[in-house]
């Protein structure tokens, strides 16, 4: 107290200093708004106007009830305006205020979005700025959600429960379908992410270079390899084995205290890898079933640009050419088990026109190629993930070529820009990243191996 404020300034963990006092003065109304104007211009959404308790209320400014409360909590609304940005509260009148005012402003009703706050259990029982009964404040879509819920709980019990509908694969099933058309709806500019497909950097614009830290899992994995020499050659095997045993033998009649008996084996020095041996020995391991679906990209790919029926020609253009459709095995390898991307690509590669096989999580380099040549695919796109590319992407393309596989291999998923030079030096031809759309992608994979076949066919001849 007493001090000069200056003095009292301090900085934020972000470098931001935050005043001990604000004024007018340091943020004047039209640098605000200038700052507002801007950010609207970059895509900001979410920009929200707290209204005053009368208009929460329903009530007029001339009403005698809100006398003292008038543009005291917040904008008043009593009438059509240009004031409000996104209606904050479900009242019906205001919303339609909001509209009106956006049609006297030159702005269509379809190109209105924003999100109403109304959350019943808060404005009735807490703030109590409600105007009419809890039942017909609710939209009818809360029914309809509680509907359709309580059918897919139908659906699931039917199936035996919840244990059986996973292990038939449903649930997976519906997410992916979901997912699917949410990637449609994305890539046709339908579904708007700020950055990505709309008010995205001016080209030539520089942007932030994030350097990760890059882990050489050669080295992790030959520290651990001799850590755990040393660990089997120090221990007691009899009495680790006994352990392992009863473990096993627990999981077999599902008696037992399994963690009890999983802390004896540890207390035995087993490894993570043996006390899950015994377990698997006895329950096997998941094997997730997956089929490709189709027609879910294109029934949400809402664009009148003719790209959809571009891409498709070219995959048929390419059947003409050649015999058959273009085909690609979407792979998974290591063990990264996030699938959900690469599903969708599987999804929406069949429905631009190619032939599309699926390989099973988890695969090595070896199997990944091995199922490639069986299935005799122009293409082996690698989904990752996980980090693992540095080391398995360069090991898939050495197996393709140990086993005379010319299928040109494509990555994507979450890789970073500064490793798409190593993937490329390895033999890589393309790396798409995230806000990749799919049927630019699909068109350039088509595009490169017309080149490659066309390569190939002109070496042949000219041998």
């Amino acid at each position: 107290k007493g001090k000069d404020p200056a003095i009292l300034t301090r900085d934020t963990a972000e470098g931001i200093p935050l005043q001990p006092l604000y004024t007018s003065a340091d943020l004047p109304p039209a640098e605000s708004l200038a700052q507002q104007a801007a950010n609207l211009a970059a895509g900001q959404k979410g920009l929200s106007v707290a209204f005053d308790l009368a208009t929460h209320r329903g009530y007029d400014s001339d009403n005698e009830r809100v006398l003292g409360d008038v543009g005291m909590a917040g904008v008043s609304v009593s009438m059509t305006m240009n004031g409000a940005v996104l209606p904050a509260r479900g009242s019906v009148s205001v919303l339609a205020m909001f509209v009106v005012a956006a049609e006297e402003s030159g702005v269509k009703a379809e190109q209105l979005a924003g999100t109403i706050q109304n959350d019943v259990l808060k404005e009735f029982m807490v703030r109590n700025t409600y105007i009419y009964p809890p039942e017909p404040s609710m939209r009818a879509l809360t029914d309809r959600l509680v509907e359709e819920a309580r059918a897919i709980i139908e659906e699931v019990e039917a199936l035996g429960g919840m244990a059986k509908a996973v292990a038939s694969g449903m649930p997976k099933q519906r997410i992916e379908v979901c997912a699917t058309r949410k990637q449609a709806r994305i890539d046709s500019g339908d579904d708007v992410i700020v950055g990505i497909n709309k008010y995205a950097p001016a080209a030539g614009r520089e942007q932030p270079v994030v350097e990760p830290r890059v882990i050489d899992n050669l080295d992790v994995r030959a520290a651990q390899e001799a850590k755990l020499k040393r660990l089997r050659a120090e221990r007691d095997e009899a009495t680790l084995q006994k352990a392992l045993a009863a473990l096993s033998a627990a999981a077999a009649t599902y008696d037992g205290n399994l963690l009890a008996l999983a802390i004896d084996a540890a207390r035995a020095r087993a490894t993570v890898g043996e006390i899950s041996d015994a377990l698997e020995r006895q329950w096997g391991r998941y094997t997730p079933s997956h089929t490709v679906g189709s027609g879910a990209y294109l029934g949400d790919f809402r664009s009148d640009g003719g790209e959809i029926e571009a891409t498709v020609a070219m995959a048929e253009e390419f059947a003409a050419r050649h015999g058959r459709r273009p085909r690609i095995l979407v792979a998974k390898m290591g063990q990264d088990g996030h699938d959900r991307g690469a599903n969708v690509i599987a999804s929406a590669f069949a429905d631009l026109g190619f032939d599309v096989d699926v390989g099973p999580l988890f695969a090595t380099p070896a199997e990944v190629a091995l199922q490639a040549v069986d299935a005799d695919v122009h293409v082996v796109g690698v989904s990752s993930q996980a980090a693992g590319h540095r080391t398995l992407l360069p090991a898939l393309i050495k197996e393709l070529s140990a086993q005379g596989c010319e299928a040109m291999v494509v990555a994507g998923g979450v890789i970073p820009q500064q490793d798409y030079g190593l993937l490329h030096e390895a033999g890589v031809k393309s790396v798409f990243g995230p806000g990749t759309r799919i049927p630019a992608a699909a068109r350039t994979i088509i595009g490169d191996l017309e080149a490659a076949l066309s390569e190939g066919d002109a070496q042949a001849a000219s041998g």
